[in-house]
């Protein structure tokens, strides 16, 4: 029907209708966007990524609030006290005063592991008890072979300081003084070699490594090795720590324990603890002697457990290391850590730290 044949009313009705059916939809529009106002905006989704890292900030700054506070007591408490007591009492004062101060670091790093397990509860990092051995027995051939490494690293060390003395004003290594009682040097090595090496693996493959595994098994072996090298704050020791630290966490994540990863951490430990002590309480050829003696019995072992691993194709029978599929479209990994500004913080202050004694100034004893 054309609309020249329609009558009057006809006419009228259809325009009315129209009217009522763009009021209708007027109205329909102004309700729908009265509700969208009211609504809350929808929330983005957490990066936990970003939580992760600056959890861990918030650790390592714990770490050096805990140690410089409990130092600085303590050397208030000997300034205090050393003025009124004679020489003899000072020299046994000034022993337990060493012996203390090398156990500080420990329970900053106990406090920064306590804060991390409190600050992944109720996050999809968990830090899941480990099993206490490993399922393979022939894991412990690698303990020789990480001793041998050990001392390659340390000779590596040794030129890198000769470099950095030679080249700038980096100062000579300040090593540990042994004491001369022998209860003394018991102590000093129950402390570096048995509770270092399980207070830093409970802390660094434990904890750090545990919170940033979901992002991949190397991405967080390499992020926590970073972070537990910058903690040494030695540069000459840098290149050798970094890479124990890498295989101590591969040792961790392909066995599922972290037994394995304190013994290769105690083997090292012993044998820097050797050397200093070959150095300290045995004079010229006899200490030379024991030194080359104790290398060569290393190397040898070394080599030995090398072919047996070989040999027997242990590394077979670890988990393998599963790829984590990281797009290009968004921002990557490690762009998102260095967008993270509590963390990107904590890192370069705890490089700048590193870098410090080749400035030539005294470092501060809250740093060391």
């Amino acid at each position: 029907m054309r609309t020249e044949d329609w009558t009057k009313e006809e006419w009228e009705m259809t325009v009315q209708l129209e009217r009522i059916t763009a009021q209708n939809a007027e109205e329909k529009h102004q309700e729908l966007s009265k509700r969208r106002k009211s609504e809350r905006p929808r929330r983005t989704k957490k990066d936990w990524l970003r939580y992760a890292a600056n959890l861990a900030a918030v650790a390592v700054l714990l770490y050096f609030l805990v140690n410089g506070t409990i130092l600085f007591i303590f050397r208030a408490l000997w300034t205090a006290l050393e003025k009124g007591l004679s020489e003899e009492w000072k020299l046994q004062g000034e022993g337990i005063y060493r012996g203390i101060a090398l156990a500080v670091p420990l329970l900053g790093l106990a406090a920064a592991r306590l804060l991390l397990e409190q600050g992944v509860k109720e996050t999809p990092m968990r830090l899941k008890p480990n099993r206490p051995w490993p399922e393979e027995k022939q894991i412990w051939l690698f303990v020789p072979a990480f001793m041998g490494l050990s001392v390659i690293g340390d000779m590596v060390t040794s030129v890198v300081r000769y470099g950095l003395e030679a080249l700038t004003v980096y100062p000579p290594e300040q090593v540990v003084q042994l004491p001369e009682n022998p209860l003394g040097v018991l102590y000093y090595f129950f402390v570096i070699c048995i509770v270092s090496t399980v207070v830093n693996e409970w802390l660094v493959r434990g904890a750090l490594q545990k919170i940033f595994e979901p992002w991949g098994a190397w991405f967080s072996i390499v992020v926590s090795s970073v972070m537990f090298t910058l903690l040494h704050a030695d540069l000459a020791k840098m290149p050798a720590i970094f890479l124990e630290s890498v295989l101590m966490g591969l040792a961790a994540h392909c066995t599922g324990t972290l037994t394995v990863g304190m013994l290769l951490h105690f083997s090292s430990n012993v044998i820097s603890f050797a050397f200093l002590f070959i150095r300290q309480k045995m004079q010229g050829v006899e200490s030379f002697a024991m030194l080359v003696y104790l290398v060569v019995i290393i190397f040898l072992a070394a080599a030995v457990c090398i072919g047996r691993i070989y040999q027997k194709q242990v590394l077979r029978s670890f988990r393998p290391i599963p790829w984590v599929y990281d797009p290009k479209n968004r921002q990557s990994r490690f762009e998102r850590l260095a967008t993270t500004p509590l963390y990107l913080f904590v890192m370069i202050a705890m490089a700048l730290r590193a870098l410090w004694p080749m400035t030539g100034w005294t470092m501060p004893f809250w740093l060391t």
